[in-house]
């Protein structure tokens, strides 16, 4: 449902529309949650480079959240960590999502994730 609604929006609203957006984000996750990595990262690719044109800080923060959770999930940490603090630094602040986020699991223990993870969590007091 999520590829016809995105076609649609396309066509009538464009694809730089932030609701576009945000339907491509939804698609890229529907796709990360059926292991279909291979078509999540392009709609993910194609979502960064249109967000970061517009740009859309919410949709950003969305996608380096979940780009990390697939880069921790293929025990890529280096990178994982590189898009947690893309995530964060693009306005992500749902610490208790991220240190509940399964995905992130690998990352447990390390001090790296840690230190985000806390910065995320004052981040989200101070709002």
């Amino acid at each position: 449902m999520y590829g016809e609604v995105l076609e649609t929006q396309r066509r009538i609203l464009g694809a730089e529309h932030q609701d576009t957006l945000h339907t491509m984000v939804g698609l890229g996750a529907t796709y990360f949650s059926q292991h279909r990595y291979t078509d999540a990262d392009r709609v993910y690719g194609e979502a960064l480079s249109i967000a970061r044109r517009v740009p859309n800080n919410s949709v950003m923060a969305m996608l380096f959240y979940n780009r990390a959770c697939w880069a921790a999930i293929q025990n890529r940490p280096q990178e994982s960590l590189a898009d947690l603090r893309q995530a964060l630094d693009h306005g992500f602040r749902r610490g208790e999502e991220m240190a509940a986020d399964e995905d992130l699991k690998s990352l447990h223990g390390d001090p790296r994730f840690n230190a985000i993870l806390a910065e995320v969590k004052r981040l989200a007091a101070a709002k």
